[in-house]
């Protein structure tokens, strides 16, 4: 496998086999989020990765003509990889930070003009920083990136068409973390099985528009689908909601109610908030999940025509024990906390969605770039302090954080991080004036004389000179730009083939 930072591409996914889930993500590496890009907006999601199997120090700034390879970063989804490039525009160096992998966490010094923080405190020139996942690392006026871990690649998705980068997919639903990738891949497989389906996730992580999700994408997705808030019933009244009754019963007079079970025929019936009521509600569902129910008063029994999916922030302990068997899928919405990287992204959802509903400031927040690619203008201050924010309330907190920066600004942009509320404090650094010392090169233990392999053969060849444009770029073309191939043609591995096409300046034909 190839290295991750300034030096090549990520893996190519492998094709997932018919026995195995296609979202796994794989080994996780450490890695740097873009959270905000002054200059480049429209890449906020992609993510620089920095394997430990490279041990070299990977060079974070511009890249220049004629410069080393930079680390880039890239837009990492299923399937399929775009190289995004390094960092570009004003206020960052050409050699802005040189990257370690220590352990779990990234050693940053500091080499560069730019003014770079790390979690909100400066860091001197020449000084280094020990970042580990959750740390936030800002070159001021330039970009914020988040640490976090990444899988290298991601195997290909399933059935869902992939949608434009960092926009919402067809359901709704936003993010480029491997772990809304997961996500989209169970609804894919929970919406054809015809199961009825647990859903659970904390308040605030979007378990309505998942049931939706299966809905849609399900053969029921012509039928009715019906929401109902469980938390709203009560032990007597439950099973006339859930089933109905006839005319005149349970006294003379009442009218025949349907019930949500008979509403959903044909479609699905989404039960919210399951956890939040007692188990003497919860009981009238056995059955009906097993296929068949009564309505109140009435002998004939019915069969159960739609597929029920019910929700609950509570986890599996907040539903009657004899429930949770005959929920057959089971799926999880992760929270803010699991997939703290698409913050970002999913402030420009909600922002957008404003404008889309409001003219007024749609005017005065909206902007497009040269592509026409749509975006709101936010400071730093806004995204760093939604990173370090907890947010328990997961979508519902960060929407309603934006609504204050809204009402605070005034008209004004950027929208600020609001200033009556009040940050935790940062994560303590570990700082060190001087750069750490390099370590000491690893000593081969002895070994016996043996034939050399492949592998020795090829690390003799690196010596050589160095193949020309010419050949680089016939080897790439002849092997459809297979760079494993092409390496091997060459004689040379695959980090110097990458370093050799960025050298020359040789772009894949479209």
């Amino acid at each position: 496998m190839p290295g991750t930072g300034n030096t090549t591409v990520p893996s190519a996914p492998e094709a997932p086999s018919s026995s195995s889930h296609s979202s796994s993500p794989g080994r996780l590496v450490l890695a740097l989020f873009l959270a905000q890009s002054y200059h480049q907006p429209e890449r906020v999601g992609e993510v620089a990765l920095f394997d430990s199997n490279d041990p070299s120090p990977f060079i974070v700034g511009r890249e220049d003509v004629g410069d080393p390879p930079r680390v880039h970063l890239f837009q990492i989804r299923p399937g399929q990889t775009v190289d995004g490039g390094p960092l570009t525009g004003r206020n960052i160096s050409r050699r802005q930070f040189d990257i370690t992998v220590e352990g779990d966490a990234l050693r940053v010094v500091n080499l560069g003009s730019a003014r770079a923080l790390a979690n909100g405190i400066d860091i001197p020139p020449a000084a280094s920083v020990l970042l580990r996942p959750g740390a936030i690392l800002e070159v001021f006026g330039n970009c914020v990136l988040l640490v976090g871990l990444s899988p290298l690649s991601l195997p290909p998705a399933r059935l869902l068409p992939l949608f434009p980068f960092g926009e919402a997919d067809r359901q709704g639903l936003v993010g480029e973390s491997w772990r809304m990738h997961q996500l989209r891949e169970d609804l894919v497989l929970a919406a054809p099985s015809g199961r009825h389906v647990f859903i659970y996730g904390e308040s605030g992580t979007g378990k309505d528009p998942v049931a939706r999700a299966i809905h849609a994408l399900s053969p029921r997705c012509d039928g009715p689908f019906v929401a109902a808030n469980s938390a709203s019933f009560t032990a007597e009244l439950a099973a006339l909601e859930l089933f109905g009754n006839p005319r005149s019963y349970p006294n003379p007079g009442t009218p025949e109610r349907k019930g949500y079970f008979a509403e959903a025929k044909g479609g699905t019936l989404f039960l919210d908030e399951l956890g939040e009521v007692l188990a003497a509600v919860q009981a009238p569902l056995l059955r009906a999940l097993d296929g068949s129910y009564n309505r109140v008063g009435d002998p004939v029994s019915r069969p159960t025509a739609c597929v029920v999916i019910v929700a609950t922030n509570r986890g599996p302990e907040g539903l009657k024990h004899d429930i949770l068997p005959r929920l057959g899928v089971t799926v999880h919405t992760p929270s803010l906390a699991e997939r703290r990287e698409d913050t970002p992204q999913l402030v420009r959802a909600l922002l957008l969605r404003r404008a889309d509903a409001d003219p007024t400031f749609a005017k005065a927040f909206v902007r497009h770039d040269a592509g026409g690619w749509r975006y709101v203008e936010v400071d730093a201050s806004l995204i760093v302090g939604l990173l370090r924010s907890p947010l328990p309330g997961n979508v519902r907190d960060v929407d309603k954080i934006l609504t204050m920066a809204i009402a605070a600004s005034r008209g004004q942009s950027p929208l600020r991080w609001p200033a009556r509320l009040v940050l935790p404090p940062p994560e303590p650094l570990e700082m060190a004036t001087e750069p750490p010392a390099p370590p000491p090169p690893p000593v081969a233990p002895p070994a016996e004389p043996s034939a050399p392999d492949v592998d020795a053969l090829v690390e003799g060849i690196r010596g050589a000179p160095k193949p020309s444009k010419t050949r680089v770029h016939r080897a790439l073309d002849d092997n459809y730009w297979d760079f494993e191939k092409a390496a091997a043609a060459l004689g040379i591995s695959v980090d110097q083939l990458y370093r050799l096409r960025v050298k020359y300046g040789l772009l894949k034909p479209e």
